[in-house]
């Protein structure tokens, strides 16, 4: 093929190729919309758009383009293809040849991400792991999950003097090691499906610290399959709490008990359903209810003004994410006042970590530890959006500048 960009920058159009895709056409009989699927990009197209793409094939002309397209019934000129070309594949990275920018859509404000490791090299682990994803395995685990998280209410509830029994680093050790299970588990279902997942690593959502592994290409499952990774995190979290049981009863430690219902709580918050969770992206595909977070606000005002354009499940859905949002956001803003008053507090406690470090007292240590990060989270994550914020804007700033500038030159060569 020939090299799409020549030394002075002019694009060749002829014989152009796009990258392999995956073509999920679940929705196409009822929406007439089409989502392609690349290796790290999703769109969704119309069925005129989808057959243009199918056509860079890498050995066509854009006039032999425009004619095939003609003899489908598809009217366009090779001037219209040579547009398609500059405003959607190549912004999009969609050539062979070529890279995009960041997804549109993606709600990357709310994200502070550190890509650690690929996926890829976990395949060992998850040629074994997504067994337990087999329906008939699937349905006796819930029944011993089920099981166990009685015994452990129980065991907790019988128990005498429980608060003074707990282990307080064990319980932190084991809900961050539960939450990196939590990863294992989405990539694991994403593979019984033969789906391949990105990069795993550490971020921050709000003002929590999370584990992540991409799986985004899961969009080239159908709906039922994609619920099915959406609940794999959590359905492997909660497996942990399995050895917890049997720990609690060999050791007659109702510690054990305790760790296993936090995590038990720990997973149901991931199950909420408008803060870009797990439930988030449950409701997303049980409902249909495409790019509810970018759409949100823009559906919200419209209905205040009484535009409403789109379904009632979907305002509604749109109504308690704004809620949820602001919300959450709320908490944030007052946990980072409530850092900037506590400073006297703070620094108590860095002293505090001084003193137990030295004298060896490393359980304490890595207790007050925890709690001060949990507590510095908030300002954080202040700092990385003011951040992102200021990054965003001066490239705006330096944009327009360009773009005046390129087009007072414009005028003074004509």
């Amino acid at each position: 093929m020939q090299s799409l960009i020549n030394k002075e920058h002019i694009l060749k159009y002829d014989n152009l190729a796009v990258k392999e895709f995956y073509c999920n056409d679940e929705k196409a009989a009822s929406t007439g919309e089409y989502i392609l699927s690349f290796e790290e990009r999703h769109i969704k197209v119309s069925r005129i758009a989808k057959a243009i793409v199918e056509k860079f094939d890498g050995k066509s002309s854009l006039l032999e383009i425009a004619e095939k397209l003609n003899a489908e019934g598809i009217n366009c000129s090779s001037e219209d293809i040579r547009q398609f070309v500059d405003k959607i594949l190549i912004p999009n990275g969609l050539l062979v040849g070529t890279e995009g920018g960041s997804p549109k859509g993606t709600n990357a404000m709310l994200w502070a991400r550190l890509p650690i490791v690929e996926s890829k090299r976990f395949e060992p682990i998850f040629k074994v792991t997504h067994y337990l994803f087999n329906k008939w395995l699937v349905v006796l685990m819930i029944i011993i999950l089920t099981g166990t998280a009685i015994f452990n209410v129980f065991n907790i509830i019988t128990a005498d003097h429980v608060i003074s029994r707990v282990n307080t680093l064990f319980i932190i050790f084991i809900s961050y090691l539960s939450l990196a299970l939590h990863e294992i588990g989405h990539a694991s279902a994403a593979y019984h499906y033969n789906v391949k997942c990105g990069k795993m690593g550490i971020g921050m959502y709000l003002f929590s610290l999370v584990f992540f592994v991409d799986v985004s290409n899961t969009w080239k499952l159908d709906s039922k399959k994609r619920i099915v990774v959406d609940f794999g995190g959590v359905y492997y979290q909660l497996l942990i709490t399995v050895p917890l049981m049997v720990a609690a009863i060999v050791n007659d430690d109702v510690g054990y008990s305790v760790a296993a219902i936090s995590i038990t709580l720990l997973t149901a918050t991931n199950l909420l359903p408008f803060l870009k969770l797990d439930g988030y992206w449950i409701l997303v595909d049980w409902l249909h209810v495409d790019n509810l977070s970018v759409n949100a606000y823009k559906v919200v005002r419209r209905a205040i003004t009484g535009k409403v354009t789109c379904s009632r499940s979907y305002l509604m859905c749109s109504i308690i994410y704004v809620i949820s949002f602001i919300a959450m956001m709320g908490m944030a803003i007052y946990s980072i006042i409530k850092v900037i008053v506590s400073r006297k507090w703070i620094i108590d406690q860095i002293n505090e970590l001084s003193a137990l470090f030295s004298s060896g007292r490393y359980s304490e240590f890595f207790g007050v530890l925890n709690n001060l990060i949990i507590f510095l989270v908030p300002l954080l994550f202040l700092v990385v959006m003011l951040y992102k914020v200021s990054i965003s804007v001066l490239k705006g700033v330096v944009g327009g500048m360009i773009r005046v500038n390129h087009g007072e030159s414009t005028k003074k060569n004509t």
